[in-house]
């Protein structure tokens, strides 16, 4: 007779089984991890499937951050072109473009004008998702 109990639930698009079982009077729950759903078939008792989720633990590799985002607390910006009009002596208006750094650093929202001369250095760091402080700093 098996002590311990394996459901399969299913959240949305995604399966999870959760294995529960009785340890001092208390029920206990642990998410099984999908690379484990193999043991589920082949395991006779609670502590071989408990020694092989310790193991699996040890042996897990920490997660890459993911190079496609800021760190959470560096403000969020991008960049943004604005066309602006002006008039020249002669009274003919005169449209050109300009490069804003538009940005969010602790809920408050501000612009910032790039430079013609450093455009392509700012969109290089924006693109490597340097912390917005550093990029301000550079602006300046």
């Amino acid at each position: 007779m098996k002590n311990y109990k394996i459901v399969t639930q299913s959240k949305g698009k995604y399966r999870q089984k959760i294995l529960t079982w009785q340890e001092n009077g208390k029920q206990q729950r642990q998410n099984i991890p999908k690379p484990l759903w193999y043991l589920i078939e082949e395991i006779d008792s609670l502590e071989e499937f408990l020694s092989a989720f310790a193991e699996y633990q040890t042996n897990r590799k920490p997660r890459q951050r993911k190079g496609n985002r800021r760190v959470k607390g560096d403000g969020s910006g991008l960049i943004v072109v604005r066309i602006s009009t002006s008039k020249n002596k002669d009274g003919k208006i005169r449209r050109y473009k300009q490069h804003w750094f538009d940005y969010r650093i602790d809920g408050v929202r501000k612009s910032k004008y790039i430079p013609v001369a450093m455009v392509d250095s700012i969109i290089d760091l924006n693109t490597r998702k340097v912390p917005i402080s550093i990029i301000l700093k550079r602006l300046e």
